[in-house]
């Protein structure tokens, strides 16, 4: 794996276990550099009512730039396989990001092997710190960390607010590896 390059990702799909309808995905340098992003936005017909009244406000202004659902993930596996590796990190991303990498691999998109491994999440990574798993803002304003324009559900917000996040987190609490000798004593 990569470590030095890290992906961010965030789906907008039609409820939890709905169908994506929006990606957003950044690819960021060790020291915070945005390199390359990726926006797809499909056409969502029927949406849910949490849908219609928390997601789709926050992103009007993103375009519709792929002609179906297929076309979204075609365009979107065609970005990823551009890296070797990358560490992937998103925030709480179950169901929603690790249904939408299952369908890369079930469309055959992306090989069985080449989905996120591990798929980090920003979430889990907030609990073993003591902080509110739930809430990126919650901790972005505790530790004085300058937020993304942009409001929830917008996915490059969500997006950029998991890595701003996440890369404090790192710079926390990261230490170098070491050797450790292993010796276990006979009983």
């Amino acid at each position: 794996m990569n470590e030095d390059l890290v992906l961010s990702i965030d789906v907008e799909t039609n409820g939890l276990i709905g169908l994506p309808f929006i990606v957003y995905a950044a690819v960021f340098s060790p020291q915070g550099e945005c390199l390359n992003t990726f926006l797809g936005r499909c056409e969502l017909l029927e949406p849910e009512e949490f849908v219609k009244e928390q997601v789709l406000p926050a992103c009007e202004h993103i375009p519709i730039n792929c002609d179906s659902m297929d076309d979204l993930l075609r365009k979107f596996a065609k970005f990823y396989l551009q890296y070797d590796s990358l560490r992937v990190i998103s925030h709480i991303p179950f169901p929603v990001e690790t249904n939408f990498f299952s369908l890369l691999q079930e469309d055959i998109l992306i090989g069985e092997f080449q989905g996120p491994y591990p798929l980090i999440d920003v979430g889990s990574m907030l609990l073993l710190a003591g902080e509110n798993p739930t809430s990126l803002e919650e901790y972005m304003k505790k530790h004085q960390i300058e937020p993304p324009s942009g409001v929830a559900h917008d996915p490059e917000y969500d997006a950029k607010s998991a890595f701003s996040v996440y890369q404090h987190l790192i710079a926390r609490f990261h230490k170098p590896r070491k050797s450790y000798s292993c010796r276990i004593e006979a009983c």
